[in-house]
């Protein structure tokens, strides 16, 4: 009986510690995307910033005009900016909290 009870603890924590795991797993995951993809928008603007300065002032998307896309493209590389040192935040203390534990 007391092996029942015990192994019955042993399966509760370490359901609660792969439910932790997965959301570091996705917590690295959301951060790593958010990082990447604000950083490519972000060089694409720089990019554009170099080759055609006339261009910041137009808007992101010409099509769809809702938020972010009727954004000028100037405002749109500020947001990837900061959108890309949020999600590099969140990376490193991710890896730091998986590597302590």
């Amino acid at each position: 009986m007391p092996n029942r009870i015990s192994s019955h603890a042993n399966g509760t924590h370490d359901r609660r510690r792969n439910r932790l795991i997965r959301k570091h797993e996705l917590l690295r995951i959301v951060a790593l995307t958010v990082f990447l993809f604000s950083l490519l928008v972000w060089l694409y603007v720089v990019l554009l910033q170099v080759t055609h300065p006339d261009w910041l002032p137009a808007s992101f998307s010409s099509h769809i005009d809702f938020p972010p896309f009727n954004w000028r493209l100037d405002d749109v590389g500020m947001l990837a900016f900061a959108l890309a040192v949020i999600g590099f935040v969140a990376w490193q203390v991710e890896v730091r909290i998986t590597n302590t534990t």
